[in-house]
């Protein structure tokens, strides 16, 4: 007969190294996922065409070929191929030349009509 004493105390680990190993995995895997999100979240937002647009201040060549770039990636009705017909003068001239406010205002118009 086997006494109290003879019996071998047996006390087993809580988690093998392939437990910690497939728990370590999965929480690499939930913090990639939550960093992947939060980086998604968070990013810089680029502004679409129209609100370029409308935050145009046209009084330069530079801010013309802007203008008509952007215009041409909302639209090309017939009224903004006019109006880009009037600009050409002012966009390619060798001189900086003023754009006149009539131009300027009709631009205006046009960005407000989009």
């Amino acid at each position: 007969m086997d006494k109290i004493e003879d019996i071998i105390e047996y006390m087993p680990t809580p988690l093998d190294s392939i437990d910690i190993t497939l728990i370590a995995s999965a929480l690499l895997i939930i913090l990639l996922i939550i960093y992947k999100s939060l980086k998604y979240l968070f990013r810089r937002r680029e502004k679409d065409a129209k609100t370029k647009l409308k935050e145009l201040k046209v009084s330069n060549k530079e801010s013309l070929f802007k203008f008509t770039h952007l215009a041409k990636e909302i639209d090309n009705s017939k009224k903004l191929q006019n109006l880009l017909k009037e600009l050409e003068p002012y966009k390619y001239s060798k001189t900086q030349t003023k754009v006149p406010n009539e131009l300027i205002k009709s631009i205006r118009e046009y960005i407000d009509g989009l």
